[in-house]
């Protein structure tokens, strides 16, 4: 070898691929931006919430996930132990129903009216509860993890045998003292 070759060190990449990293960055991002326009522009875009498929006569229990049921008539719905992980529910009366043992895992009931409502075993994991009431609801046994309840109506002792860890705006006094609404019910 001569001291005027170059050394070899590899396979010669191909110059596209010698962009940094940021460059990368920026293409995806303008591609998801891409992608944002052009749904708007198609008229594609949507809550995230379906709307199809959400029939409340169906079997029981009912397989509500994801579902926007914020105009629907849920009057004499059967919801004990319904699924509705991911529902809508913000701003509808379920005052007085039977959610005994539903699971509403990161569904939306900001404010909702849940008073006497019975949610004993009701999965609310990382629930939106903001401003909700739940006066004189049953919550016993109710999983709270991970919810946000600021700004609910939550009377004191309501909360009693429930699993509110990292749950935010709940005031000690709601999870104090005997638990309180809860009518006879099995679990």
């Amino acid at each position: 070898m001569t001291a005027t070759q170059p050394v070899a060190r590899g396979p010669a990449r191909s110059s596209w691929l010698k962009i940094g990293p940021w460059v990368w960055f920026l293409l995806l991002i303008l591609a998801f931006a891409a992608g944002a326009l052009l749904a708007v522009g198609t008229g594609r875009v949507h809550s995230g919430h379906r709307t199809e498929n959400c029939d409340l006569k169906g079997d029981v229990p009912l397989l509500l996930d994801g579902c926007d049921l914020r105009a629907k008539e849920l009057g004499k719905a059967d919801l004990k132990g319904a699924r509705m992980r991911g529902a809508d529910l913000a701003g509808t009366d379920l005052s007085k129903k039977d959610l005994q043992g539903a699971d509403l895992q990161v569904a939306s009931l900001a404010g909702t009216v849940l008073r006497e409502a019975i949610l004993a075993g009701a999965k609310l994991h990382g629930a939106d509860l903001r401003g909700a009431d739940l006066t004189g609801a049953c919550l016993r046994g109710a999983d709270l993890t991970l919810s946000d309840m600021t700004g609910a109506t939550v009377p004191n002792g309501a909360l009693a045998n429930a699993t509110m860890t990292g749950a935010l705006g709940l005031s000690p006094a709601a999870a104090a003292g005997p638990a309180t609404g809860c009518p006879s019910v099995s679990k």
